[in-house]
């Protein structure tokens, strides 16, 4: 998987989390048509860069874009 193909899947995922609220994996990987490795590898890199924030609940897994402001 190349840096340009991680980046294009990342956006998928983030376009889908655009509004604030909290998406499952299940729901992610339906509207984006990503397979598991695809979907995993973009949910990293997001979680990687800190722009989204992951929570466990029973057996599904939901992600929440989160907006990192520093005011310095």
């Amino acid at each position: 998987m190349s840096k340009r193909e991680l980046d294009r899947d990342a956006k998928k995922i983030w376009q889908l989390l655009g509004d604030n609220c909290k998406r499952s994996y299940r729901y992610l990987k339906e509207k984006t048509g990503l397979g598991d490795f695809e979907l995993g590898m973009a949910i990293g890199w997001l979680m990687a860069s800190d722009m989204v924030t992951q929570e466990k609940s029973g057996d599904d897994m939901y992600l929440s874009g989160c907006v990192n402001v520093y005011i310095g």
